[in-house]
């Protein structure tokens, strides 16, 4: 099941959307994903949002929002060798062996999550900038 987090133009207000097709199918406020996922109900929910959706709307035009806009933390892996190694080279290091030994990551800015086709806006000062896609999973 595909899940996404929308600004309803019925109402202005988040609502978590089962996505089926090319449509979101809506539960209604106050619920959202972050609860869903708190509360362990995401396959009574996507029932209700196949049954009983509080509005269906096609995906292409939705206003979207990131998944889960307010995440309570994200940890940011680094994970895949060859970016880590790449990393180390350009800022003139080497990568430390502990690092194939146990998994390394660090907590980010949760503020910092957008909405999916948002401008990211470069900080003040910044000479250089670092591109990444990111891909998160949702525990």
């Amino acid at each position: 099941m595909r899940w996404a987090s929308y600004t309803s133009a019925r109402d202005g207000r988040e609502h978590a959307a089962l996505v089926v097709d090319d449509t979101l199918r809506a539960l209604p406020y106050p619920q959202t994903l972050l609860g869903i996922l708190k509360d362990g109900t995401a396959d009574e929910a996507s029932r209700t949002a196949l049954a009983d959706p509080w509005e269906v709307v096609p995906y292409a035009p939705a206003t979207l929002l990131a998944p889960i806009p307010t995440p309570p933390s994200i940890r940011d892996f680094m994970s895949f060798e060859n970016h880590v190694v790449t990393s180390m080279a350009a800022m003139g290091g080497t990568v430390d062996p502990v690092w194939y030994e146990q998994p390394t990551f660090y907590f980010t800015n949760p503020a910092a999550v957008t909405r999916p086709h948002d401008d990211i806006p470069i900080a003040p000062g910044s000479v250089k900038f670092d591109f990444e896609l990111e891909v998160a999973a949702v525990i």
